[in-house]
């Protein structure tokens, strides 16, 4: 490979790396409900290829329609949520990528307006397409359900955290 080549080919790389980055930031933006209002669902839905499947612990679905109707019965509830992505590791082979992210988020509902804090490590696959990278396979902990478990909340006027006990039924 002549250095032209090399460099042409790291910078390939690197952009792919950037895209697919720009794609779950996308994806936790579209997610978000502020003040009781969604993202953009569709949108959201739309950056799954047309035979990705999204499993986040609360169900399976696969395609962006199915994608969309999930999301939409688990956005019900949330007065705010918040999803942060967090230490990207992504290896490009060619037209597909595998992908981790931590995952942060802040939940906060109209009965109890402490915010609910959860983490996990999302395990994704990517595809390139003619329109750019989509998500192949989004997978929070495979196995792991979290609808129910221990959440973690900060106690107002002191330095201390509580947990306590949580479940959420989708809708």
């Amino acid at each position: 490979m002549t250095n032209t080549a090399t460099i042409e080919a790291k910078l390939l790389r690197l952009q792919d790396v950037e895209d697919i980055k720009t794609l779950r930031h996308k994806y936790a933006y579209e997610a978000n409900i502020v003040d009781g209002q969604s993202g953009n669902l569709k949108s959201f839905a739309a950056l799954f290829a047309k035979d990705g499947t999204f499993d986040v612990g609360m169900g399976i679905a696969t395609g962006p329609a199915e994608i969309e109707r999930m999301m939409q019965s688990l956005t019900t509830q949330w007065q705010c949520a918040m999803h942060y992505m967090l230490n990207p590791i992504i290896q490009v082979h060619g037209d597909h990528a595998e992908g981790a992210f931590t995952g942060l988020f802040a939940f906060v509902s109209d009965k109890n307006p402490r915010p609910i804090w959860l983490c996990n490590i999302y395990s994704d696959t990517y595809v390139r397409t003619a329109e750019g990278w989509v998500v192949l396979d989004s997978w929070a902990q495979p196995g792991r359900d979290f609808t129910q478990g221990k959440f973690g909340f900060w106690i107002q006027g002191s330095d201390e955290l509580g947990i306590t006990d949580f479940s959420f039924t989708p809708k």
